[in-house]
């Protein structure tokens, strides 16, 4: 297996959506920042996946999503 599970494309992604900076309180240490291509990335992300719950769950009606989230939570505890 390969040093890094990154393919070059994704880590063109991953590096223009963040950005390091050395730790203030511990000068050893990188901290690794959200920049403003990263908060766009996040915010498609974030509208693809509420497109897919609806496409998923759009033929439930409330009382069935609400039974599966329930059930869902309880998988998720066990």
């Amino acid at each position: 297996m390969p040093r890094s599970a990154i393919r070059p494309a994704s880590s063109t992604t991953i590096w223009s959506a963040s950005r390091g900076e050395t730790d203030p309180a511990n000068r050893r240490s990188t901290l690794l920042l959200i920049t403003a291509r990263g908060e766009e990335v996040y915010e498609q992300a974030r509208q693809a996946r509420r497109e897919v719950a609806r496409e998923l769950f759009g033929g439930l009606s409330q009382e069935q999503r609400e039974t599966l989230r329930e059930l869902l939570g309880t998988v998720e505890q066990a």
